[in-house]
C-alpha cells in the first residue's frame, strides 16, 4: 500500500513538474507575443511622428514661400482711394476711410471722382450709382465731406478682424476693409 501510494504521489510530482514547464513555456510564449506587438506599437508611432513632422515642415515651408510671394507682389508704390482720392503707404489695400479697393498711384490718370452712400460711409468707384449694400443712392464724396459734421473727440479705433489700431478718423481698415469699432 505504501508502494502504490509512492507511486501515485510520483506520478501526481511529475505530471506537476510537466504542468509546471508547460505553464512557464506558455507565460515566456505570451511574453514574447507581448514584446513584439509592443515593438510593433513603438514603431508605428515613430513612423507616425515622422510623418507629422514632415508634413508640419512642409506646411512651415509652404506658409513661408506664399509669404514670400505676397512679399515680393506688394506694389511699392503708394496707393490711393479712387473714391475720396487720399493717399495712403504702399502695401494699404483698403481705404480707411471709406473701405474702397485702393489703386496704384503710379500709371494711371485719375478721372472722375468716386461716389459714397450716405448710410453705410462706403466708397464706390466712378459709375456706380447705388449701394450694393443698402441700395442708397450714392452721393459725390466732396459732398458727403461738406455736410458731415465735424467729429467731436477722435477715440481711437480697431478693427475686429485683423486687430489692426487706427486713429478715430478711420472708419474701416486699412488692411482688409472692416468696419472699425471704438476702442474703450
Amino acid at each position: 500500500m505504501v508502494a502504490g501510494a509512492s507511486l501515485l504521489l510520483a506520478i501526481l510530482a511529475v505530471l506537476g513538474v510537466r504542468r509546471s514547464r508547460r505553464a512557464t513555456a506558455i507565460a515566456r510564449e505570451a511574453e514574447a507575443r507581448h514584446e513584439e506587438k509592443l515593438a510593433e506599437f513603438e514603431a508605428r508611432k515613430r513612423e507616425k511622428e515622422a510623418a507629422h513632422a514632415a508634413q508640419m515642415q512642409a506646411h512651415l515651408e509652404s506658409v513661408k514661400r506664399a509669404q514670400d510671394a505676397v512679399t515680393k507682389q506688394a506694389p511699392q508704390e503708394p496707393m490711393v482711394c479712387p473714391s475720396c482720392r487720399r493717399e495712403y503707404p504702399p502695401g494699404s489695400t483698403f481705404c480707411p476711410a471709406d473701405a474702397n479697393r485702393l489703386i496704384p498711384l503710379a500709371g494711371h490718370e485719375m478721372g472722375p471722382a468716386g461716389a459714397i452712400c450716405p448710410t453705410s460711409k462706403r466708397g464706390f468707384n466712378p459709375g456706380v450709382s447705388r449701394c450694393p449694400h443698402d441700395g442708397a443712392e450714392l452721393v459725390p464724396y466732396a459732398m458727403m465731406r461738406a455736410l458731415a459734421p465735424a467729429p467731436a473727440v477722435t477715440k481711437g479705433k480697431i478693427c475686429p478682424t485683423c486687430g489692426g489700431r487706427f486713429d478715430g478718423t478711420a472708419g474701416f481698415c486699412g488692411k482688409d476693409g472692416t468696419a472699425l469699432v471704438l476702442l474703450n
